[in-house]
């Protein structure tokens, strides 16, 4: 028997601002009576520095049950595993620490999958520009933003990959394993999207949800060249690499990802130059093609990119 219906996880590193808002979000929820839902924020700051922030929004809003749990072993992977694990829910829900929620989220996710009897329930994530109002802006928001045309309903075969654990509802059947986000993609990143590959491999069903809504808050930080590029390319190893190292490795589609890779790195370095002096925004979005293709050739430990290197430096 579970005391929640359902348990919110929120992995968090050093952002005191953005958790906060993140966690009023959850306090804002309608739908769903605070009885009915717990919320654990998941610290992955050596030093727990998320404490005094965990503290004050549930001075703010006692009614709602708000935990704060530190794990200090440095990697996305050790936060979630640490939240499922300690989730006193029946389901699992997933938001990220620079994620607000709209109102009707969770009762959203929660209804899609008792209507649907999915495994898993992903909502639409919306990519917002937090700073002065810059022309470039809507090329970083494009990239930060998973919202399909679809309507409700499985997830197309086609949006898989796109998929990822901000913004998600699983049953906790889900995580059968000790450690159902894999240690070793923490840094890197990619461990939903392996665990949403093990899940399909196990015939489990995945729903889309684009009632339930989040907006994702950047900075200037991200609103860079250097930073998307660096996204995509991670993204495109993820995909390829995914294919290895999972439980079932499957070579031939790893390949098929890697030929894929070589011709948008080819088409969109063409068309990126055929367009950088007339369209320079346009020739921005073909460089992030290439970029992203050029990961998933280039998807080895040698070549990897750490999603997550700030989590192996001290604190301030």
């Amino acid at each position: 028997m579970f005391a929640r219906a359902v348990t919110i996880v929120v992995p968090t590193f050093r952002r005191p601002e953005p958790l906060l808002r993140a966690l009023r979000s959850c306090q804002r929820q309608v739908g769903l009576a605070f009885a009915d839902f717990e919320v654990v924020v998941v610290d992955n700051s050596p030093d727990g520095s998320a404490q005094p922030t965990v503290v004050a929004a549930q001075a703010a809003e006692p009614g709602l049950m708000l935990r704060w749990i530190h794990e200090p072993v440095a990697g996305i992977s050790a936060a979630r595993n640490k939240g499922v694990a300690s989730a006193q829910g029946q389901h699992i829900a997933f938001l990220d620490d620079d994620e607000e929620a709209e109102p009707g989220w969770l009762a959203a996710l929660v209804e899609a999958q008792r209507v649907s009897s999915a495994d898993a329930v992903f909502g639409a994530v919306k990519g917002r520009f937090e700073g002065p109002q810059r022309d470039d802006a809507a090329l970083f928001e494009a990239e930060m933003t998973r919202d399909f045309p679809e309507a409700a309903g499985p997830v197309p075969v086609w949006r898989v990959a796109s998929l990822g654990s901000g913004n998600s509802l699983f049953v906790r059947s889900c995580f059968d394993t000790a450690e159902p986000f894999l240690p070793s993609l923490g840094l890197s990143g990619g461990e939903d999207s392996a665990l949403i590959r093990r899940l399909i491999a196990k015939g489990r069903r995945l729903q889309w949800c684009p009632a339930a809504r989040v907006v994702e808050y950047f900075g200037e930080d991200r609103l860079t060249m250097r930073f998307l590029l660096k996204r995509r390319f991670s993204a495109g190893q993820v995909r390829t690499s995914v294919c290895v190292m999972s439980e079932h490795p499957n070579r031939r589609e790893a390949a098929m990802w890697m030929a894929l890779g070589a011709v948008q790195a080819a088409l969109g370095s063409a068309l990126a130059v055929v367009t950088c002096v007339v369209k320079p925004d346009l020739s921005k979005r073909f460089l992030c093609v290439a970029s992203g293709g050029l990961g998933k050739i280039l998807w080895m430990p040698p070549f990897r990119v750490n999603r997550y290197p700030d989590r192996k430096k001290p604190g301030p």
